[in-house]
């Protein structure tokens, strides 16, 4: 039996059945006014009266109810028809459905309607992953020190095939980090009120890799370091780009490791990129680092001394052992006035570079010390005149650093450069961390202050945790 055939016969039988339950409800009704006529009449008692009564009030209810069955039964005749007469249209306006017969369109729409309504209740009721937290180090707001505050964040996850999961066992203070919690680099890392993860390096272990990482692999010990206007590091798990990552060397402990790598990026730079030196082929140039032992003092040094150059270091009275130490021909501890100490510095001038690595004496008193076509470059965080622009300006800064590179920062491409390069120098022990504490997260303001006050040397570092 075809669809059609059995499509009609049940239509059929619909109006047999509906013709002879009307015909039934009419002859009852009939039978029960007669009966309830004669009992009315008849000299029956209170009791039966009331019987009719209630007989009668049903009978009423009844055919309202018929008439209701019929204004829905209308109803769905009306939108019926109107189907049909769509679905006329649509298979004379569409070669498709004028292919197939009206029945088998209602059909297909009908199994499309119950397989969509189907699937979302399937769907609503899969369980979901709940989301995982982590410990982080917040800048909450641009009020110095105090807007520190240690969060529970959502644990980031791999959006690209070119990143990495990494799970961080420490990372440094760096002085961007306290100028960051008054607001330096604001509009560069588009938070105008705060609400963003300190730490610009950080070392431990790889979790999970993209597919185009193919240098490293889940598991692997390794450090890195991220620009200023990017994400921090200060949390216990972060996302990077693989080209921001380096195997870690094996020679040092998640201590001394967190020291190094942004460091490196800001000597890295200062030295080659803006001053000019070559790796390992800059011998006899004289270089001048003020301030020796800071937190890129120290590395500035000892890369100056490895690439052959004569090194003067300006320090304190306090660190000029560990100078000595760190390889520097000539170390001058800083006077009590800038004159007696540039008198000091004459002696070993004048120099082809000048690294401004602290605040012991003013950059500008320091070019009468530079030899012809030298330079003087910095490894501090340079100044930002984007934090003072205003909402018309920053709705177009990300325009123009897309075309103008943020200052001091170099192209994603040579970010890897400077890292492979102390990669290998520390393994092979030409180069050594200088540590200046260990802090727990939960001593990471006080810190920063004693950064803020210049009394460290070297790094102070923050450990989440130690395998």
């Amino acid at each position: 039996m075809k669809i059609e055939e059995l499509l009609f016969r049940l239509g059929q039988a619909w109006e047999d059945w509906q013709w002879k339950m009307e015909h039934l409800i009419d002859v009852a009704g009939e039978r029960l006014s007669a009966a309830a006529l004669q009992v009315r009449c008849s000299s029956a008692g209170e009791q039966y009266r009331i019987m009719v009564a209630a007989i009668e009030e049903l009978m009423e209810k009844v055919q309202k109810s018929f008439l209701e069955l019929r204004a829905v039964q209308m109803l769905l005749e009306s939108l019926n028809n109107t189907a049909d007469e769509m679905m006329v249209k649509l298979a004379w306006a569409t070669p498709f459905f004028r292919s197939l017969p009206r029945d088998k369109i209602a059909l297909v729409s009908i199994s499309l309607i119950i397989g969509f309504m189907t699937g979302r209740s399937f769907s609503s009721s899969v369980p979901r992953l709940k989301p995982t937290y982590m410990i982080s180090t917040v800048c909450g707001s641009y009020s110095g020190v105090p807007g520190i505050a240690q969060c529970r964040i959502e644990i980031p996850r791999i959006q690209s095939s070119d990143e990495l999961l990494i799970r961080v066992m420490s990372a440094s203070l760096d002085r961007t980090d306290y100028l960051s919690l008054t607001g330096w680099g604001r509009a560069e890392r588009r938070k105008m009120h705060g609400g963003f993860t300190l730490g610009r390096d950080f070392c431990g272990v790889v979790v999970e890799t993209g597919e185009k990482v193919p240098h490293l692999q889940p598991g692997d010990r390794v450090w890195g370091a991220v620009p200023y206007n990017l994400p921090g590091t200060m949390s216990e798990m972060v996302v990077l780009p693989g080209r921001f990552v380096e195997k870690m060397p094996n020679n040092l402990d998640w201590d001394g490791a967190a020291t190094v790598p942004y460091s490196a990026l800001m000597v890295w730079s200062a030295m080659v990129w803006k001053g000019g030196l070559k790796p390992d082929k800059s011998e006899g140039l004289k270089v001048l680092v003020l301030d020796g032992v800071s937190d890129t003092g120290c590395l500035a040094t000892q890369l100056a001394c490895l690439w052959g150059c004569m090194v003067t270091v300006l320090c304190t009275s306090r660190t000029v052992p560990l100078a000595h130490a760190l390889g520097a021909q000539y170390v001058v501890a800083a006077r009590e006035t800038g004159e007696e100490t540039l008198h000091d510095l004459e002696e070993s001038g004048p120099f082809n570079l000048i690294i401004v690595a602290g605040d012991l004496i003013s950059v500008t008193s320091c070019l009468p010390l530079l030899a012809e076509r030298g330079r003087i470059c910095s490894t501090l965080p340079p100044n930002l005149s984007s934090d003072n622009w205003g909402i018309f300006r920053r709705i177009f800064l990300p325009l123009w650093r897309t075309f103008v590179l943020p200052p001091s920062l170099p192209r994603s491409g040579q970010l890897a450069q400077p890292l492979k390069y102390i990669t290998a120098a520390v393994e092979s022990g030409k180069i050594q961390p200088v540590l200046d504490s260990v802090l727990s997260p939960a001593d990471v303001k006080q810190g920063l202050t004693r950064l803020a006050n210049e009394v460290t040397v070297g790094k102070s570092v923050l450990v989440f945790d130690k395998i």
